[in-house]
């Protein structure tokens, strides 16, 4: 396979000129404004969506007028950090009419949302054929080897929107049957992990794993998947390789035929298909009620073999937690314009993000309901923060088995003490026992961990956040109800 270009929105050089006019002197200088511009880009590359929008309505008020590429940049982020990839598109269009960008990137992002989420393939196609118009003309003045490398990625680019077209598009049927499903009981790990029953390709439903944390629409273990008869997608001719839990396992892109749950059912998912078993790692010195390692390897291998992602439950755009009957729900979707309070979450790298203060210092927080965390804050943000989070001496430092489906390792961290001071959206967490709010490095999970997440919350802070927790990822908010 040939050398993938890495598809990220991160275009803008940092010595960039950004344009702000300047006319009050009461309000900013131009270096000044130029300064909170690039404070501005430096946020919204590194995912940093609340603050970017706190210092874009700053820099409205104190500075006359924004560049038009600034606006567009800007706009571009927050839609897709909003989930509106068709807004995100329009606005990527925006940045090439004007040539606000000289470079092709600005082109590959918007094949990436034409043939990846929007499934218009038309508009793909229209895209890549101007990228080959733009590589004739040569502006950037790349060498004969560059050309060729990206011309070869281009034939990569067009095989896969070919095979993607040729396959039936995703869609979502809701029925007038029930529009919730049992929450099953956990007792498999008996930690309280959210599980639910679900029918693949019109079999018998079996139990499935609710995992904010996973990024793709379905994974599935390869003995499952061959009894759903799975279909191996043509859109890859080899087998793929994904990170779970910080793990590199080979695997194969499938396509389900029907997903179905309560009343919903999704048309022509993708899965990933792998053997589960090669993701857990327990230690030696694990134990779990004296039990042998070999059955606790089991117990998360049964628990692991079916999960539903975060994509999946994009499209089905609304559901409920309601711990006070034990069911999922699936509320039906309203598609007039909603008055809705102000987006708590946003999505970034496939990732569903919030924020949550621990004594009043906010956190990027992801939010991971196939972790049994109740906040595990990230050792870099710890240590820029820690006067203000104060550690219980006495209990000094432990290690912890850090429990991710299908992976347990032992990490150090660090109790904190005097019952911490939790908020969420103006909400204050009252704690149950064993809710501990820990310390440690997130390196080992993978580059997305260290680089953007200051925290992590896992099914425990769900549940205590209420009797019934709304995500709504039309208008990006996880709301308490009850």
């Amino acid at each position: 396979m040939r050398d993938k270009i890495y598809l990220v929105l991160l275009w803008v050089g940092l010595s960039l000129s950004l344009g702000y006019a300047q006319q009050d002197t009461q309000k900013v200088t131009e270096e000044e404004s130029h300064r909170m511009g690039q404070d501005l880009i430096d946020l919204l590359q590194t995912g940093r969506y609340f603050e970017a929008k706190s210092l874009y309505d700053t820099i409205r008020i104190k500075v006359d007028s924004i560049h038009p590429f600034i606006e567009n940049l800007y706009r571009m982020y927050i839609s897709s950090f909003e989930n509106k990839p068709d807004s995100a598109a329009f606005y990527i269009e925006e940045i090439i009419k004007h040539h606000f960008v000289t470079n092709i990137n600005p082109y590959l992002s918007l094949w990436e949302v034409y043939a990846e989420v929007l499934q218009d393939y038309k508009k793909a196609y229209q895209t890549l054929d101007r990228i080959r118009t733009y590589l004739e003309q040569n502006p950037d003045s790349l060498s004969n080897e560059e050309l060729k490398r990206i011309q070869d990625y281009l034939i990569d680019l067009e095989d896969r929107t070919r095979r993607l077209a040729a396959e039936p598009t995703i869609r979502i049927v809701r029925d007038d049957t029930e529009n919730s499903t049992p929450l099953l009981t956990d007792t498999v790990l008996k930690q309280g992990y959210l599980f639910f029953h679900a029918s693949y390709n019109g079999h018998q439903p079996i139990s499935t794993l609710f995992d904010t944390g996973a990024s793709e629409y379905v994974f599935m273990d390869k003995v499952i998947a061959e009894q759903m008869g799975v279909r191996k997608y043509p859109v890859y001719e080899n087998d793929t390789t994904s990170t779970i839990n910080g793990i590199n396992v080979s695997g194969y892109l499938g396509i389900l035929d029907s997903l179905q749950m309560a009343n919903i059912t999704l048309y022509h998912i993708p899965v990933g298909v792998f053997d589960m078993k090669s993701t857990i790692h327990i230690p030696d010195t694990f134990e779990v009620d004296s039990l042998k390692r070999e059955e606790v390897i089991s117990r998360f291998y049964q628990a692991s073999r079916v999960v539903l992602g975060l994509k999946a439950m994009r499209w089905i755009e609304k559901i409920i937690i309601d711990q006070e009957n034990n069911r999922l729900c699936f509320p039906s979707v309203v598609k007039e314009p909603e008055k809705v309070k102000d987006r708590n979450m946003f999505w970034s790298y496939n990732r569903l993000f919030t924020s949550v203060e621990v004594n009043n210092c906010a956190m990027m927080t992801l939010i991971d309901s196939g972790i049994n965390d109740y906040i595990r804050i990230d050792t870099c943000f710890y240590e820029k923060h820690k006067s203000f989070i104060p550690v219980d001496t006495l209990k000094g430092k432990k290690y912890n088995n850090k429990t991710m489906i299908g992976r347990t390792q032992p990490i150090p961290f660090e109790i904190i003490a005097k019952d911490p001071v939790v908020t969420f959206d103006s909400l204050v967490i009252h704690p149950e026992k064993g809710d501990d709010v820990c310390v440690s490095s997130f390196s080992q999970w993978g580059e997305i961990y260290s680089q953007m997440v200051e925290a992590t919350v896992g099914f425990p802070f769900l549940k205590r956040l209420g009797k019934k927790i709304l995500f709504d990822f039309r208008n990006m908010r996880m709301e308490v109800l009850e």
